[in-house]
């Protein structure tokens, strides 16, 4: 049951759990532009040769975070097929749809976080103590993933699973230093681009916010 208490639940006049819960906000919002980030180095690491600025346009050409990671999963299509004879997936192309997977599933829990609307609710059932609470949202159908939850460990939880998946990005990284050349249809297409990327050379642009 949400409950209007007159009291803010923003600026310097929140309460210290409501501090709390735009502390851990804060922290999963930072959390997920590291995983942006590490995608796009992912991404880089599968276009060798390619000149920084092509990277960028064909890149930045996505403007959601699931379309770009879907660019991923396509050009790792190309460049590790599965094997000719067994159809065993190639270990590295495996690799990125289990950690695409992963990530999904974390974006919809940062969204709900991040785009929740913050509340006061009891507790239970006796009406004694008000807590943090996510509304369900306006729209029914899509109920936010976080509401009704217990607010701080919730948030607390995903955090923790947003930070573990950056080091699983991280360490993925280690593992795919270009080994393969870019297939020459690829290349041309890169080619066909011939404007300057968004981003300046020997810059790493900010990833757009997750779609």
């Amino acid at each position: 049951m949400a409950h209007v208490t007159g009291r803010t639940l923003i600026g310097a006049g929140a309460p210290p759990e409501i501090s709390q819960v735009h502390q851990l906000i804060g922290q999963i919002s930072t959390a997920w532009s590291e995983v942006e980030g590490l995608w796009y180095l992912i991404f880089t690491c599968l276009m060798p040769g390619a000149r920084r600025d092509q990277i960028d346009a064909i890149f930045f050409l996505f403007e959601t975070s699931r379309a770009q990671r879907a660019l991923i999963l396509t050009v790792s299509d190309v460049l590790y097929p599965p094997n000719k004879h067994t159809k065993t997936p190639h270990k590295i192309r495996k690799r990125i749809g289990e950690l695409n997977a992963k990530t999904e599933e974390l974006a919809g829990l940062r969204n709900a976080a991040i785009h929740g609307r913050l509340i006061e609710a009891y507790e239970d059932h006796t009406l004694q103590k008000l807590t943090p609470r996510i509304a369900p949202g306006s729209n029914r159908k899509k109920r936010n993933r976080l509401a009704g939850r217990e607010l701080t460990s919730a948030l607390q939880e995903i955090s923790a699973q947003i930070v573990e998946l950056a080091k699983d990005l991280e360490r993925f990284l280690d593992t795919i230093a270009p080994e393969v050349e870019i297939p020459k249809e690829l290349q041309e297409a890169l080619d066909k681009l011939g404007l300057q990327a968004p981003g300046q050379m020997g810059e790493v642009p900010h990833p757009p916010s997750v779609g």
